[in-house]
């Protein structure tokens, strides 16, 4: 298959509970370049649990699309890769999630504390199949050691979250510690962590030399983020804010996706952020007892 393009892109990131189709159709409307899946547990893939499957569904309009596994079971990774061999355009591990209920599986940022583990597990992946496969680290103190280990076991990218575990999401990402994977591996390198805006982004090109940028929390409830940073990296201007978001939302989600109370409440709450008078807007939407209450709200 023809190898993922991963110079200069904008890509957006692995989300849980944030990137359904719905949302990631209008990132890839706006301008970005790669979509990522939200993280699926391979364990529950391999089972065939019909939730994971229906977090893996992708529209090709949405290509190139990558799904992202967690897991620390090799097995089960490996066998999820190989459903998946063929029909996306990469296949990315997570080696990054901070959550809790993930950490206590020793999933995701838990196995940063395991590199021969980690080793292990893309070593047996890249193994089996033609899709390029990448990693998702968070750049706690092996945080070196782990990626030259990851691309001397083949992996096509490194997206480096610049935080540690114990950060989560909070306090300033530490950009050079991208810069210095990038200084250290072959493979490409994906930074995240604080790109907000179009000047965020070219300025972590710059100071990282990385060769694509991750956004993720900058563009919850507000997927125009794509279009907004393009803009100002061609242009140098800054495009005014968009309205109507939420309306482009829920018409895509309740067509392509199977529709919930939680899900519709909190994407109104995401997109409401930046409104005048948002604040009061998502007091009065906590209250919504129906999909139908939050249009109305809403509306």
């Amino acid at each position: 298959m023809t190898k993922l393009d991963l110079k200069r892109k904008l890509i957006l990131a692995p989300m849980a509970e944030v990137n359904n189709l719905a949302f990631r159709m209008m990132c890839k409307q706006y301008g970005a370049d790669i979509i990522f899946s939200e993280m699926v547990s391979a364990n529950a893939l391999v089972r065939a649990n019909p939730n994971s499957l229906e977090l893996a569904k992708f529209s090709q309009s949405e290509r190139p699309y990558v799904l992202q596994l967690f897991g620390q079971n090799t097995e089960n990774l490996v066998e999820a890769a190989k459903l998946f061999d063929g029909k996306v355009d990469m296949i990315d591990l997570n080696f990054g999630c901070p959550a809790q209920k993930i950490l206590k599986q020793g999933a995701g940022a838990a196995l940063l504390k395991r590199p021969l583990k980690i080793e292990e597990i893309v070593k047996a992946v890249v193994a089996v199949v033609k899709t390029p496969v990448s990693v998702k680290i968070r750049t706690d103190k092996n945080y070196l050691k782990i990626a030259k280990m990851c691309d001397d076991a083949g992996v096509y990218a490194i997206t480096a979250h610049a935080r540690t575990v114990a950060q989560g999401y909070s306090g300033k990402a530490e950009w050079s510690k991208i810069k210095k994977i990038k200084e250290n591996v072959n493979c490409f390198v994906i930074g995240n962590g604080d790109v907000r805006t179009g000047a965020d982004a070219l300025q972590m090109f710059v100071d990282t030399g990385c060769d694509s940028v991750m956004i993720g929390r900058g563009a919850i409830g507000n997927p125009y983020v794509f279009k907004e940073i393009k803009h100002y990296m061609t242009t140098g201007s800054i495009l005014p804010a968009k309205n109507g978001l939420f309306d482009e939302w829920w018409k895509l989600y309740k067509v392509h996706c199977t529709v919930n109370l939680s899900e519709v409440k909190m994407n109104a709450q995401w997109f409401s952020k930046g409104q005048t008078g948002g604040a009061t807007l998502r007091n009065t939407l906590a209250g919504a007892k129906s999909v139908e209450e939050v249009i109305k709200i809403v509306s």
